[in-house]
C-alpha cells in the first residue's frame, strides 16, 4: 500500500492520478478536506480508503495497541518538535502511545531491542509521527516479546 498525505490537493491528487496510469491503485490518501474544494480532485481517481488527517495518527496508535493487549498504555495527544535551519523547534500536534511502567526502565529495554521513543511527563512514550504504518505489526512482536519476558 502506498500512503499519501495531502492527496487531496493539486499536487497530491497529481500524485495519484500518475500512480493509477500506472495501474497502482492500492493507495491510501491523508488529507484534511476542511470546507473547501479539494474533495473535487479526487474525483475519478482510484484508491482503497481516505483518512482525514487528524485521524491517521489515532489508527495507528489504535492498531497498536489492538496487537499488544497485555501493554498497559493509552492514547494521548501531545507535541513534537522538528525543523532546523530557518524554522528550529516547531512545535506540531502528535499523538502518543504512553506506556505506564518505569519510563527509564523501559526506554532502556526498548533501545536494547532497536524501538526508539522519548520520556515526557515521567512516561515512555511512543510518537505516532516517528512510526510508519508498515512498522507497526514488527513493534508490537518485539512489545510482546519484552512483556513475556518480563512476565
Amino acid at each position: 500500500m502506498i500512503i499519501v498525505t495531502g492527496g487531496a490537493g493539486f499536487i497530491g491528487s497529481a500524485f495519484v492520478a500518475k500512480l493509477n496510469s500506472e495501474g497502482i491503485n492500492d493507495i491510501l490518501i491523508v488529507d484534511k478536506l476542511r470546507s473547501g474544494d479539494k474533495w473535487k480532485n479526487l474525483v475519478g481517481k482510484k484508491y482503497i480508503d481516505f483518512v482525514d488527517k487528524d485521524n491517521f495518527l489515532i489508527k495507528k496508535a489504535k492498531k497498536l495497541l489492538s496487537l499488544t493487549p497485555k501493554l498497559n498504555a493509552k492514547i494521548k495527544e501531545s507535541h513534537t518538535f522538528v525543523g532546523g535551519g530557518t524554522m528550529p523547534n516547531k512545535k506540531i500536534p502528535t499523538i502518543i502511545v504512553e506506556i505506564n511502567a518505569n519510563a527509564k526502565k523501559t526506554e532502556e529495554i526498548m533501545r536494547e531491542n532497536l524501538v526508539i521513543g522519548r520520556i515526557e511527563n515521567e512516561k515512555f512514550v511512543l510518537d505516532m509521527r516517528s512510526i510508519q504504518n508498515d512498522e507497526i505489526e514488527k513493534l508490537a512482536q518485539i512489545i510482546n516479546s519484552v512483556l513475556s519476558c518480563e512476565g
